[in-house]
């Protein structure tokens, strides 16, 4: 059916050079997730990154994301598995570059019954990367993910980001 990720940007990127599949990154790069759970594996779940030229001397990786929906023991590891999966290509592929990433993680780690599972994917996630929620981002004092407020804990997208240049820093609006 399509994963449904599309990319539109002021800044420009290479995507004559798309390289799928052999985690090169060159300037634009789409990924599958190597594990999916119950019916949702209908749709191609992955993910996207392009390295966005913004200035001359500075360049952000861009990533987009749709991953596995439901609640289901095999939905929860599958997600775990996706997060993994990001993580690991994103330590590869973009260390030490400014990040924003985006999109529909179908990971609500507010829902009763699943809210543990998903806090600690996240948790673990972040600080893998070392990226940070952008609810992080506005809470002033302790910004651990439980202190988001309620919308950013029971929305399935969200924004991530992670400055690595202090002359150029990425700012929340």
């Amino acid at each position: 059916y399509g994963h449904g990720l599309v990319r539109l940007s002021d800044f420009p990127f290479d995507k004559d050079n798309i390289n799928d599949n052999d985690y090169s990154l060159s300037t634009y790069e789409y990924e599958l997730y190597d594990d999916c759970g119950g019916t949702d594996c209908l749709t191609e779940k992955g993910f996207s990154v392009a390295i966005h030229e913004i200035t001359t001397d500075f360049q952000v990786h861009v990533y987009n994301t749709h991953m596995d929906a439901g609640s289901q023991n095999d939905d929860i590891n599958a997600k775990a598995d996706q997060f993994d999966q990001l993580a690991d290509f994103i330590n590869a592929y973009s260390n030490g570059a400014a990040i924003i990433l985006g999109g529909d993680f179908n990971a609500k780690w507010a829902e009763k019954s699943t809210a543990q599972e998903y806090q600690i994917i996240w948790e673990n996630f972040l600080a893998a990367t070392n990226i940070k929620l952008a609810c992080q981002g506005l809470i002033t004092g302790d910004d651990a993910i439980e202190n988001c407020a309620s919308e950013f804990k029971t929305d399935t997208d969200q924004i991530l980001y992670r400055d690595s240049d202090p002359e150029y820093q990425l700012q929340l609006q």
